[in-house]
């Protein structure tokens, strides 16, 4: 999600925007909120029992997300590793984490994967920021 930026005050909008992700930013009224994708595969049960009655899940996980105060922005269904994958917003690592322990509590699936995404401008700041470690590897 690009932020818009010729909102209000344009030097406050583009002070909080350069200062990254880690910075609730205000915008239309809007807070921007880390992304996060998430995988999931079910288990054969659960699998036999969307067979024997298909059913859309994206109001029940759009939901469990809202009373976390993130939202759902995309879902599909997938096959191979992982059954349905989806895209959400929360407002920190632990509404995202307290998502993952709820499904993976829930029974319905045997593995779930979280994965924090970083939108590309984030992403290039991080790659910037990293050659400014000095860090060394193990013999160099």
């Amino acid at each position: 999600m690009k932020i818009p930026r010729a909102i209000g005050a344009v030097g406050v909008v583009e002070w909080v925007l350069s200062q990254g992700s880690g910075v609730e930013s205000l915008v239309k009224g809007k807070i921007a909120m880390p992304s996060y994708l998430v995988q999931a595969a079910y288990t054969p049960e659960a699998v036999s029992a969307l067979i024997k009655k298909p059913q859309d899940r994206v109001a029940v996980i759009g939901k469990a997300l809202e009373k976390l105060g993130g939202r759902l922005t995309s879902f599909y269904l997938s096959f191979g590793d992982y059954d349905v994958v989806g895209v959400f917003e929360a407002p920190d690592n632990i509404g995202a984490a307290a998502f993952a322990l709820a499904i993976g509590a829930g029974g319905a699936c045997k593995s779930i994967k979280t994965t924090p995404l970083l939108s590309v401008d984030d992403g290039i700041a991080a790659l910037k920021k990293a050659g400014t470690t000095g860090y060394k590897p193990v013999g160099k």
